[in-house]
C-alpha cells in the first residue's frame, strides 16, 4: 500500500517530540542506507574544544586521552524523562555504491551494553573505540550509538564527528587525513544534514578548513550554525571583531552563530564538574566587557541546547513529507528491478519455467527467420506492381481483346457458348503462368521449412543436461543484486510500518 503524500500528515503527531522520535525509529532500522534523514552533525578540528562542548550538552564527560579520541561517529540520542536509561551499541558500516546517501549501516547488535547512570557512558564509549583501534581502525565508518533518557537531557539527536586533522604521529597512518576529510564531506554534503561548525575564538575564523568545507557544502548558509568556543582566550583588541562576527554582521549565515565558554583543559585536569562548568561560563559572559553585550540567546551551552532542539525541530518537520515521498519512489523502483531480473533459479519449478521461456523465446525467433526469408522471395517473384499475384479482370480483358473471331453469323446461343470459350481460354493463359510462377517458390518455402527444422533440432541437441546447467546457473553478481534489492525493499517496508504505526489516524465519523 502507498503512503499517502499529505503535507498535513504529520500534523496529527502529538507534538515535536513525537516526530523526532519517529526519525530516530527510522534511522535505526537502517532506512539512512537509502532516503537520506534529518539529523545535526558536530564537526570541528581536533583542538575546537568539540568534545568539551558535547560534554556540556549531553552531560558525559567523553574520553580525551589523546589514544582514544574520537575516531568514529558517536551518535547520541538524548531524551527528557524523570529516570535515566540507556544503552551503548556498535553500528557497522559497509559502502553502498547504489544508495542515496552512499553508506550503508546495519545494527548488528554486538557490544550492546545497558547503562544505569551517565557515569558508565565513558568507560562504554572507551571500550568500543578500543575495541576499533584493536581491529586496526584508527578511523573507523562504523558508529557508536549512545542512547540515554534522563531528567537533565534535552530532547535532541546529534552526531559527533572524528575532528579534522592537519598532521599525525610517527607510528600513525597518513591516509587518516583524508579519511576523516572525507566522512566530514559525506555528511556536509546531505541536505538534510544540519551543520554545526565548531570553530576556536583565538584562531582566524574565516579562514578555518571546517568554516571553508561548510561553505562549500552549503553556499548559502542556510543549514550552517557556527558555535564559536574558547572565547576567553581572545587576544586583547580582538574581541569586536568576535563580536561582530557572532552579531552575524561578517560572514553571515542563515542560522547564525553562538558563543560558548567549556571546560578548559586546566580546568579538566583539576576534575572540574560537567555542572561547575555551566556555572562558571554564565559569571564569565555575564561579567565580560564585551560579551555580556551579547544577546543572551546568542551564548552559552543552555541557551544553545534549546537553539539546537528548535533547528531539529524545523529541519524535521521540513523533510518528512519529501521523506515519504522518496520512500515510495524508491520502493517501486526496487520492485520493478527485482520483477526483471526474476526468481533465483535454485527451485526445479523455476528453472523449468526458465526453460520453456527460452524455447518459447527460440521458437519465436526462428519463425520470424522463417517469416523474413519467404517474404524475401516473394517479393522477388512478384513486384510491388502485381505483388498479389492473382487472376486479375485486367489480364483477362486484354486476352480477350487480342481474340478476333473474324465474320461468323453466328446464332444467339452458339455466340454465347464460343465467348465463354474465349473467356476460359484466357484464363487458362494467364493462370498458368501464374501457376509456373508460384510452384518455385512453394518449393524454395519447403526448403526453407525444412532447414530451419534441421537448425531447431541441431541447437536443440546441443542442450545436453551440462549445457542445460551452465545456462541455468546464476551469476554471482546477479543474485548479489538481487538480494541487495529485497534487502532495501525490506528496510523501505519496514518503514512504511514505522510510519503508519507512529502517525495517529483520525477517529471515524460515525
Amino acid at each position: 500500500m502507498k503512503l499517502k503524500m499529505d503535507h498535513k500528515l504529520f500534523d496529527r503527531l502529538r507534538s515535536d517530540e513525537d516526530q523526532r522520535k519517529l526519525v530516530d525509529k527510522l534511522r535505526e532500522i537502517g532506512l539512512d542506507q537509502y532516503v537520506e534523514l534529518p539529523q545535526i552533525a558536530v564537526m570541528g578540528d581536533t583542538s575546537s574544544g568539540k568534545s568539551s562542548l558535547l560534554s556540556a550538552i549531553s552531560g558525559v564527560s567523553f574520553p580525551s586521552a589523546d589514544q582514544l579520541t574520537t575516531r568514529c561517529p558517536t551518535q547520541l540520542i538524548l531524551t527528557n524523562a524523570d529516570t535515566f536509561r540507556g544503552n551503548v551499541r556498535l553500528v557497522r558500516f559497509q559502502v553502498d555504491n547504489e544508495s542515496s546517501t552512499g553508506e550503508n549501516l546495519f545494527d548488528t547488535g554486538e557490544d550492546k551494553e545497558a547503562l544505569t547512570c551517565l557515569g558508565d557512558v565513558p568507560g562504554a564509549i572507551t571500550k568500543l573505540t578500543k575495541k576499533l583501534v584493536d581491529e586496526g581502525q584508527y578511523i573507523s565508518d562504523d558508529q557508536i550509538v549512545v542512547e540515554m533518557s534522563g531528567p537533565e537531557l534535552p530532547n535532541l539527536t546529534l552526531t559527533d564527528l572524528p575532528g579534522l586533522v592537519r598532521t599525525v604521529g610517527d607510528h600513525e597512518d597518513e591516509n587518516i587525513i583524508p579519511r576523516v576529510r572525507n566522512m566530514v564531506n559525506r555528511y556536509m554534503s546531505q541536505e538534510r544534514t544540519i551543520i554545526i561548525a565548531v570553530v576556536p575564538a583565538n584562531v582566524d575564523m574565516h579562514n578555518t578548513e571546517i568554516l571553508q568545507a561548510a561553505q562549500e557544502a552549503d553556499p548559502n548558509g542556510t543549514r550552517t550554525i557556527a558555535v564559536v568556543t574558547k572565547v576567553d582566550l581572545v587576544d586583547a583588541g580582538a574581541e569586536q571583531a568576535v563580536h561582530d562576527l557572532l552579531l552575524n554582521k561578517k560572514k553571515k549565515m542563515h542560522l547564525g552563530y553562538h558563543a560558548v565558554k567549556c571546560r578548559s583543559q586546566r580546568e579538566l585536569t583539576k576534575g572540574t564538574t560537567i555542572e561547575k562548568g555551566i556555572s562558571n561560563e554564565i559569571a564569565f559572559f555575564g561579567k565580560h566587557e564585551y560579551w555580556r553585550r551579547l544577546p543572551t540567546e546568542l551564548w552559552g551551552v543552555l541557551e544553545l541546547s534549546g537553539r539546537l532542539v528548535t533547528i531539529l525541530q524545523d529541519n524535521i518537520r521540513r523533510s518528512l513529507p519529501k521523506v515519504i515521498s522518496e520512500i515510495n519512489a524508491r520502493l517501486a523502483v526496487a520492485q520493478k528491478e527485482v520483477s526483471r531480473i526474476g526468481v533465483p533459479l535454485e527451485s526445479l519449478g523455476a528453472q523449468r519455467q526458465q526453460l520453456g521461456k527460452w524455447d518459447q523465446r527460440l521458437y519465436e525467433e526462428l519463425d520470424k527467420l522463417r517469416q523474413r526469408a519467404l517474404r524475401s522471395r516473394l517479393e522477388e517473384a512478384f513486384p510491388p506492381a502485381n505483388a498479389h499475384g492473382l487472376v486479375s479482370l485486367t489480364d483477362v480483358a486484354r486476352t480477350l481483346g487480342g481474340v478476333s473471331v473474324g465474320q461468323f453469323t453466328l446464332s444467339s446461343v452458339d455466340r454465347e457458348a464460343l465467348e465463354m470459350e474465349i473467356a476460359l481460354q484466357a484464363y487458362l493463359d494467364v493462370a498458368s503462368h501464374r501457376f509456373v510462377d508460384v510452384v518455385p517458390m512453394k518449393l524454395n518455402g519447403m526448403i526453407l521449412c525444412s532447414f530451419f527444422r534441421e537448425m531447431e533440432s541441431e541447437f536443440l541437441s546441443i542442450t545436453t543436461d551440462k549445457k542445460v546447467g551452465e545456462l541455468l546457473q546464476e551469476s554471482d553478481g546477479e543474485a548479489a543484486r538481487r538480494q541487495h534489492l529485497l534487502d532495501r525493499i525490506n528496510t523501505l517496508e519496514k518503514a512504511k510500518c514505522v510510519i503508519e504505526s507512529s502517525v495517529p489516524m483520525p477517529a471515524p465519523f460515525y
